[in-house]
């Protein structure tokens, strides 16, 4: 079965995946280098959307449609579709599915419970110290100084070893 990806070829199938890959490729590089341009803008959005009815888990095109909301202004819709991001993200260490978003959620929306929310289901998939790091300082800016204690601490009950010592003095001495 033939799937005519954005770009206008034919390709199997079977190569769908390495033309997600190029597509998405493709889509970034063009965003970086134009995304100024609503021409621009419309063929990227274009492209996401492609990558989305070639593979609707494709994280890639979430990020790319979260920015261009972002570029539009659209807060909500690109809060929803940065969370989207991040709840398929295979890699949680790559730039675009964890600095960049959780940051533009955090400075843009300030919808902090939201996003606590968010990395309260990341951190139980994943209990890694930068998550529970920033999963405090949400609690923080929420004034849940308790809630940022309780996750560095069963952070630190699990995880010995963990730098996380300095920031509960540091929280403990700020009460």
């Amino acid at each position: 079965m033939a799937v005519p990806p954005f770009w206008g070829k034919k390709t199997d199938i079977s190569d769908a995946v390495d033309s997600l890959d190029i597509l998405m490729e493709k889509a970034f590089e063009l965003y970086t280098e134009g995304f100024k341009s609503p021409e621009i803008r419309a063929r990227v959005r274009t492209m996401a959307e492609e990558a989305l009815r070639l593979k609707a888990e494709c994280y890639e095109a979430y990020v790319l449609l979260g920015l261009l909301e972002m570029e539009e202004d659209d807060r909500n819709s690109m809060q929803n579709y940065f969370l989207k991001a991040l709840e398929l993200a295979r890699d949680p260490f790559n730039e675009y599915t964890w600095d960049w978003i959780v940051t533009c959620l955090d400075d843009n929306l300030h919808d902090y419970p939201r996003l606590a929310g968010y990395l309260t289901r990341f951190y139980d998939r994943m209990p890694e110290e930068f998550v529970a790091r920033y999963l405090a300082k949400i609690y923080i800016k929420m004034n849940q100084r308790e809630n940022a204690l309780m996750i560095l601490n069963e952070h630190l009950g699990a995880n010995p070893e963990s730098k996380l010592c300095k920031m509960i003095h540091r929280i403990e001495r700020q009460a």
